[in-house]
């Protein structure tokens, strides 16, 4: 865990701040890759995971992208609020789930919305590689596209599209752009999970691998409405716990007083990742590969159950 002070933070589109950190001790922040992303610990009880924009000559300082979200629980509302310039944080240090494969010979970057923070990272550091490279950037409007002046104004502009909802001449045509399939060509998309599933089915249908196609998700809706109650057993300390219906794996571990980190507890950052011994799970986030929740050997206490009556877990 680092302190740092705000610094500086910029309305960079409609309901979005950057935040400038810088840390408050004489010390050097953690060097990093596009596509990392921190901690930032809010309040004693809410902690959110924000990519880092890897912003041309930042020295000894990170930056944050922040969209006020409608349906807040009460993390980007407080930080819209309460992050003033002279404020000082809590924040980890650099993780990077969303990494870019460092051979490709081509990678072609989506984003929508707020999901131009990681994106913009990659284009970024793709230009400073002399790496080709296109980015295609979804939004509703101009006045909702984040970070516009490097987007539209700056040397990686010709490499940068904006397509916006009320601009029918911007429509994206996402056939055209993966029409042609190439082994050695990346995909990197951000965003809403539908602008994701949309994405990664055109890029099945025209013979994108799985291995190709990179994501990262900042938001997880699960339909709990089916949900039933269950035995978990903790087999390290021998112990029966039922999981009722109407609370999460994560929630009973935590009132039983057992020491499980956890982060963003939507299933996105896979900090709460636990051990399965026995039993069948029902996944519901979005961290674990096809291949991991295949295997039944992983899963994510803070929105995924079980689907059999019993779920044995090391712990």
């Amino acid at each position: 865990m680092m302190n740092c002070r705000i610094e500086a933070t910029e309305n960079e589109a409609l309901g979005v701040k950057s935040f400038l950190l810088k840390p408050t001790e004489d010390i050097q922040l953690p060097a990093y890759t596009a596509g990392a992303h921190i901690d930032v610990y809010v309040s004693p009880d809410i902690t959110r995971q924000y990519s880092l924009i890897k912003m041309p000559g930042l020295e000894n300082q990170y930056m944050i992208g922040v969209l006020k979200d409608q349906n807040s629980r009460g993390g980007s509302e407080k930080i819209h609020a309460d992050f003033i310039v002279g404020t000082e944080i809590k924040i980890s240090e650099p993780r990077n789930l969303f990494a870019l494969e460092e051979q490709a010979e081509h990678y072609i970057l989506f984003a929508g919305g707020i999901g131009i923070t990681p994106i913009l990272s990659m284009a970024l550091e793709l230009y400073e590689q002399q790496k080709s490279f296109e980015l295609h950037y979804c939004v509703r409007t101009l006045e909702h596209a984040a970070f516009k002046s490097l987007l539209l104004d700056s040397p990686i502009s010709k490499y940068c599209y904006v397509h916006m909802d009320d601009q029918p001449l911007t429509k994206m045509d996402l056939t055209t752009i993966l029409g042609k399939s190439n082994p050695q060509q990346h995909i990197y998309v951000c965003g809403p999970s539908g602008f994701i599933d949309y994405i990664h089915q055109t890029a099945l249908e025209n013979k994108w691998s799985e291995q190709q196609f990179h994501k990262e998700n900042f938001s997880n809706t699960v339909d709990h409405t089916n949900d039933q109650s269950f035995e978990l057993i903790l087999a390290d300390s021998n112990r029966i716990l039922l999981i009722p219906a109407d609370k999460s794996v994560l929630d009973i571990l935590l009132e039983n007083g057992l020491d499980v980190d956890c982060s963003c507890e939507q299933g996105i950052c896979g900090t709460c990742v636990l051990e399965v011994i026995d039993g069948e799970v029902e996944h519901h986030d979005q961290f674990l590969t096809d291949e991991e929740k295949n295997s039944n050997k992983l899963f994510t206490p803070c929105c995924s159950r079980a689907k059999s009556k019993q779920l044995v877990i090391r712990l």
